[in-house]
């Protein structure tokens, strides 16, 4: 790391170097300076510079100043903006030191490409740079480290690498926006990030940045935005984090943090989004997370958290997502998780909760997605569940769920994903399971269903994958079951279907798996069948069916 006389000495250097005597800039100079660059750029010429020439019948006083994309003050060029227009080519031919009045370079969006000149720190006025959404490569050249007028500075979305020069952050002091996200920079994240003290939003997601949070971040008292998700961070979450009161925004996920969440962060009440999912995070959820009264996004997935759900997250009355899946949690799901009005999207599988699910969760009337599944939650579905109207996702599979499924599930007439399978559910099957005429995934195998197919399964034409194996379902399969035009997998196996197969699965036109083993079917196999071109696994075995012919289009077959 730079010592503090190396970088006084370089930010000393770099103002001499500027000071050097200069050609005076002028309207001419600059237009010059920027058909110049014009000229330079791949044809044809983008549309929005159509504008960029200078009369030939007045070359002496020629401005740029009525172009499109440019601003100038006092004849002057300060703003150009030429967002979107198609630019491809580089900024190596563009003249810096003409253009020494611009406050504002914007050319977000375009194709430029090659390095940065570093010679673009002879914008000695600059205070707002945006450079995003381009091809850039290269470092990121430490000339940058000059411009301390520096307000907004945007490279994002680019392929520029290098490490961030703690002399430039030490000079940035006047920084309120910092976006290098979607880059490739390395090495850690200097202690000098501390001199931002103006800084409003940080972003430096999707880069490959290492070591540790610096605890100094916790100094930035007016940073709004933290994103600094997918990197390779390593070591704790700094309890520092608690002193930016007005932060609404941390998103720290996808690297590898490790040790518990810091309970202080239950203090930072503006906060309405917090991303700590795919870490190493373990322990317990702060019960002081219930004081997160403004959150709305909360996603603590895919750590290595332990204990229980604090019933404190009941307060969190501004919450639409939760997604808690993927820990090591125990114990009932609370009941007071049924205050969340606003919540629309509830997440909590793979862990260890147990008990049943509470009655409350069907007050969650905003609720769009509910997947509780791979726990070992028991008892039955709550009729309740039926109030959520405006459910479009419930899994519930791989618990200990049992009893009849309430008729009340007949009022989810958008639900498009009905996972149900290896709990312990007897009785029929939905009777109105496709009411709606949305549903697309349906799974209920591995549990003791019985009876007959409904009219509404076989009448269910959005179905794309259904899964009833391993039941005691009874009725003629040339009957019970109808076209379905997006249907590329079923499997009804080990049931007590019978009949004989039917011309309707010739008429699926994506169906690639159909497994209908260990039932009483009979009769002979269709000569359609050799048409279904896209079909790659049939099994039906253990079954009474004739063979005849073959099906070497079918790369899995299993008609024994």
């Amino acid at each position: 790391m730079e010592s503090p006389s190396f970088l006084a000495f370089l930010h000393l250097l770099l103002s001499l170097l500027l000071a050097l005597p200069l050609a005076q800039a002028s309207p001419t100079s600059q237009a010059h300076a920027l058909l110049h660059w014009k000229s330079s750029l791949r044809r044809p010429t983008p549309r929005a510079l159509r504008s960029w020439n200078i009369d030939t019948h007045n070359t002496t006083t020629a401005s740029p100043c009525h172009w499109f994309g440019i601003t100038c003050t006092n004849g002057l060029v300060t703003n150009v903006s030429v967002l979107r227009a198609g630019l491809a080519g580089t900024l190596d031919t563009l003249d810096f030191t003409a253009l020494r009045s611009l406050t504002v370079l914007r050319l977000r969006r375009n194709s430029l490409f090659g390095a940065i000149p570093a010679a673009i720190a002879n914008l000695s006025s600059l205070a707002d740079l945006d450079l995003s959404h381009n091809r850039f490569s290269g470092e990121l050249p430490a000339s940058l480290a000059v411009l301390s007028g520096l307000v907004k500075l945007d490279l994002s979305a680019n392929q520029v690498g290098g490490k961030l020069s703690s002399a430039a952050l030490a000079n940035w002091t006047r920084l309120t926006h910092l976006q290098l996200q979607f880059n490739r920079l390395t090495g850690t994240i200097p202690d000098e990030i501390r001199y931002l003290s103006n800084l409003r939003v940080l972003r430096l997601y999707k880069n490959r940045l290492s070591g540790s949070i610096p605890h100094q971040v916790g100094e930035l008292t007016n940073l709004v935005v933290l994103n600094l998700n997918t990197n390779n961070l390593t070591g704790s979450i700094p309890p520092s984090i608690a002193n930016l009161t007005k932060i609404n925004s941390i998103s720290l996920y996808h690297n590898t943090l490790s040790g518990p969440i810091p309970s202080c962060l239950g203090n930072l009440s503006q906060l309405k989004l917090l991303y700590l999912l795919n870490n190493g995070i373990n322990g317990p959820i702060p019960h002081e997370f219930g004081n997160l009264v403004n959150m709305e996004d909360l996603r603590l997935s895919e750590n290595l958290l332990t204990g229980t759900i604090p019933s404190s997250l009941g307060n969190l009355t501004n919450v639409e997502t939760l997604y808690i899946y993927m820990n090591e949690l125990s114990g009932p799901i609370p009941p007071v998780l049924g205050r969340l009005s606003m919540l629309k999207s509830l997440s909590l599988s793979f862990n260890q909760l147990s008990e049943t699910i509470p009655h409350a969760l069907g007050n969650l009337l905003s609720l769009e997605d509910l997947v509780v599944s791979k726990n070992q939650l028991s008892g039955l579905v709550p009729p309740s569940f039926g109030n959520l109207t405006r459910l479009t996702d419930l899994e519930i599979f791989q618990n200990q769920l049992s009893g009849s499924l309430p008729q009340e599930l007949a009022n989810l007439t958008n639900i498009s994903q009905l996972q149900l399978s290896s709990n312990d559910f007897s009785g029929p099957l939905p009777p109105d399971v496709c009411k709606g005429g949305k549903l697309e995934y349906f799974s209920a195998n591995e549990n003791h269903f019985d009876g007959p197919i409904s009219r509404s399964l076989r009448n269910c034409t959005s179905l794309v994958r259904l899964q009833l194996s391993n039941n005691h379902l009874t009725g003629d399969v040339s009957q019970v079951f109808g076209v379905y035009p997006n249907l590329d997998f079923i499997d009804l196996s080990d049931n007590r279907f019978s009949g004989e197969l039917s011309t309707n699965w010739v008429k699926c036109p994506n169906l690639a798996t159909l497994h209908m083993s260990g039932n009483m079917i009979t009769g002979r196999i269709p000569p359609q069948f050799g048409n279904i071109t896209q079909l790659a696994s049939l099994d039906l075995s253990s079954n009474q069916i004739v063979r005849e012919g073959e099906y070497h289009q079918i790369s899995e077959t299993c008609l024994a």
